[in-house]
Protein backbone atom coordinates (compact mmCIF):
# COMPACT_ATOMS: atom_id res chain seq x y z
CA UNK A 1 0.00 0.00 0.00
CA UNK A 2 2.93 2.37 0.65
CA UNK A 3 4.10 2.34 -2.99
CA UNK A 4 0.53 3.04 -4.09
CA UNK A 5 0.27 6.03 -1.77
CA UNK A 6 3.68 7.30 -2.92
CA UNK A 7 2.63 7.03 -6.57
CA UNK A 8 -0.51 9.06 -5.91
CA UNK A 9 1.36 11.65 -3.84
CA UNK A 10 3.93 12.21 -6.60
CA UNK A 11 1.22 12.48 -9.27
CA UNK A 12 -0.72 15.07 -7.25
CA UNK A 13 2.46 17.02 -6.49
CA UNK A 14 3.57 17.08 -10.14
CA UNK A 15 0.11 18.10 -11.35
CA UNK A 16 0.28 21.08 -9.02
CA UNK A 17 3.91 21.94 -9.83
CA UNK A 18 3.48 21.77 -13.62
CA UNK A 19 0.05 23.41 -13.86
CA UNK A 20 1.64 26.73 -14.86
CA UNK A 21 3.87 25.26 -17.52
CA UNK A 22 2.71 26.03 -21.04
CA UNK A 23 4.00 24.29 -24.15
CA UNK A 24 3.17 25.31 -27.68
CA UNK A 25 2.10 22.11 -29.46
CA UNK A 26 2.67 23.71 -32.87
CA UNK A 27 -1.02 23.91 -33.73
CA UNK A 28 -3.60 26.64 -33.52
CA UNK A 29 -4.79 25.20 -30.20
CA UNK A 30 -3.96 26.95 -26.96
CA UNK A 31 -0.78 26.12 -25.14
CA UNK A 32 -0.94 23.06 -22.93
CA UNK A 33 0.34 22.20 -19.48
CA UNK A 34 1.75 18.68 -19.08
CA UNK A 35 -0.68 15.96 -18.06
CA UNK A 36 0.49 13.58 -15.36
CA UNK A 37 -0.47 9.89 -15.50
CA UNK A 38 0.00 6.90 -13.23
CA UNK A 39 1.98 4.11 -14.93
CA UNK A 40 1.52 4.93 -18.62
CA UNK A 41 -0.42 6.93 -21.17
CA UNK A 42 -4.10 6.03 -21.38
CA UNK A 43 -5.18 3.83 -24.25
CA UNK A 44 -5.91 5.92 -27.35
CA UNK A 45 -9.52 6.56 -28.23
CA UNK A 46 -10.26 4.59 -31.45
CA UNK A 47 -12.46 7.48 -32.59
CA UNK A 48 -9.56 9.92 -32.13
CA UNK A 49 -6.21 8.15 -32.63
CA UNK A 50 -4.38 11.49 -32.76
CA UNK A 51 -5.76 12.47 -29.36
CA UNK A 52 -2.74 11.36 -27.30
CA UNK A 53 -2.03 13.86 -24.56
CA UNK A 54 1.18 15.82 -25.12
CA UNK A 55 3.10 17.00 -23.22
CA UNK A 56 2.94 14.33 -20.55
CA UNK A 57 4.66 12.83 -17.53
CA UNK A 58 4.12 9.18 -16.60
CA UNK A 59 4.94 8.18 -13.02
CA UNK A 60 5.81 4.49 -12.61
CA UNK A 61 6.79 2.47 -9.57
CA UNK A 62 9.74 0.33 -10.66
CA UNK A 63 10.98 -1.62 -7.63
CA UNK A 64 11.12 -1.61 -3.88
CA UNK A 65 13.49 -2.85 -1.20
CA UNK A 66 13.58 -3.30 2.54
CA UNK A 67 16.97 -2.17 3.76
CA UNK A 68 17.13 -2.95 7.43
CA UNK A 69 20.91 -2.61 7.64
CA UNK A 70 20.97 0.67 5.68
CA UNK A 71 18.84 2.66 8.11
CA UNK A 72 20.71 5.03 10.44
CA UNK A 73 21.05 3.74 14.01
CA UNK A 74 18.71 6.42 15.38
CA UNK A 75 16.03 5.85 12.70
CA UNK A 76 13.10 3.63 13.55
CA UNK A 77 12.69 0.41 11.59
CA UNK A 78 9.58 1.97 10.07
CA UNK A 79 11.75 4.16 7.85
CA UNK A 80 13.98 1.51 6.34
CA UNK A 81 12.38 0.76 2.96
CA UNK A 82 12.80 2.36 -0.44
CA UNK A 83 10.68 2.59 -3.57
CA UNK A 84 12.21 3.43 -6.95
CA UNK A 85 10.00 5.61 -9.13
CA UNK A 86 10.60 6.15 -12.84
CA UNK A 87 9.34 9.11 -14.82
CA UNK A 88 8.73 9.20 -18.57
CA UNK A 89 8.40 12.65 -20.15
CA UNK A 90 7.06 13.28 -23.65
CA UNK A 91 6.69 16.31 -25.89
CA UNK A 92 5.33 16.39 -29.44
CA UNK A 93 5.38 19.03 -32.17
CA UNK A 94 2.45 19.06 -34.56
CA UNK A 95 1.35 21.54 -37.19
CA UNK A 96 3.34 23.69 -39.58
CA UNK A 97 6.64 23.16 -37.75
CA UNK A 98 6.24 19.37 -37.57
CA UNK A 99 8.96 17.43 -39.33
CA UNK A 100 11.45 20.30 -39.37
CA UNK A 101 14.88 19.91 -37.83
CA UNK A 102 14.41 21.88 -34.65
CA UNK A 103 15.75 21.37 -31.17
CA UNK A 104 13.06 23.55 -29.59
CA UNK A 105 11.23 20.51 -28.24
CA UNK A 106 14.49 19.17 -26.83
CA UNK A 107 14.91 22.37 -24.84
CA UNK A 108 11.27 22.22 -23.73
CA UNK A 109 11.73 18.62 -22.63
CA UNK A 110 14.94 19.42 -20.74
CA UNK A 111 13.26 22.40 -19.08
CA UNK A 112 10.31 20.25 -17.95
CA UNK A 113 12.59 17.50 -16.63
CA UNK A 114 14.71 20.02 -14.73
CA UNK A 115 11.62 21.69 -13.29
CA UNK A 116 10.36 18.34 -11.98
CA UNK A 117 13.76 17.50 -10.46
CA UNK A 118 14.18 20.84 -8.71
CA UNK A 119 10.57 20.82 -7.48
CA UNK A 120 10.96 17.37 -5.94
CA UNK A 121 14.21 18.24 -4.17
CA UNK A 122 12.93 21.62 -2.96
CA UNK A 123 9.92 19.92 -1.39
CA UNK A 124 12.04 16.91 -0.29
CA UNK A 125 9.22 15.25 1.69
CA UNK A 126 5.79 14.57 0.16
CA UNK A 127 2.65 14.10 2.25
CA UNK A 128 4.80 14.20 5.38
CA UNK A 129 6.01 10.62 4.88
CA UNK A 130 7.90 10.12 1.60
CA UNK A 131 11.47 11.48 1.32
CA UNK A 132 13.32 11.65 -1.99
CA UNK A 133 16.94 10.47 -1.91
CA UNK A 134 19.96 10.99 -4.13
CA UNK A 135 20.95 10.01 -6.72
CA UNK A 136 18.29 11.27 -9.09
CA UNK A 137 19.18 10.12 -12.61
CA UNK A 138 17.81 11.35 -15.91
CA UNK A 139 18.44 10.62 -19.55
CA UNK A 140 17.45 11.96 -22.96
CA UNK A 141 18.43 9.72 -25.82
CA UNK A 142 19.79 11.50 -28.87
CA UNK A 143 17.83 9.11 -31.09
CA UNK A 144 14.28 10.43 -31.04
CA UNK A 145 11.31 9.69 -33.31
CA UNK A 146 10.42 12.57 -35.67
CA UNK A 147 8.36 15.31 -34.00
CA UNK A 148 8.66 13.66 -30.57
CA UNK A 149 11.06 14.10 -27.67
CA UNK A 150 11.08 11.52 -24.88
CA UNK A 151 13.08 11.64 -21.64
CA UNK A 152 13.36 9.38 -18.61
CA UNK A 153 14.30 9.87 -14.97
CA UNK A 154 14.77 7.60 -11.95
CA UNK A 155 14.29 8.51 -8.32
CA UNK A 156 14.52 6.67 -5.01
CA UNK A 157 12.21 7.37 -2.09
CA UNK A 158 12.53 6.46 1.59
CA UNK A 159 9.20 5.13 2.78
CA UNK A 160 7.78 3.57 5.90
CA UNK A 161 8.21 -0.16 6.14
CA UNK A 162 6.04 -2.74 7.80
CA UNK A 163 6.30 -2.69 11.57
CA UNK A 164 6.46 -6.10 13.23
CA UNK A 165 3.61 -6.94 15.57
CA UNK A 166 5.03 -8.27 18.78
CA UNK A 167 2.56 -10.26 20.77
CA UNK A 168 2.61 -10.10 24.52
CA UNK A 169 4.54 -13.00 26.01
CA UNK A 170 3.81 -14.26 29.52
CA UNK A 171 6.90 -15.96 30.90
CA UNK A 172 5.48 -17.04 34.26
CA UNK A 173 2.00 -18.32 33.38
Amino acid sequence: MTAFLLLRAIRRFLEQQTSRFAFDPGTEDDSQAPKVFDWDLPFPDPANPEGISYPYICVRPARGADREDAAPADAPAALSSTVDIEFVFGICRRGTDAGCESLTEGYELLNLMEHVRTSLFRQYILDGKFAIEKPYEWEISWEQPPDYWIGKAKSTWAVQSIMPILEEVHLFD
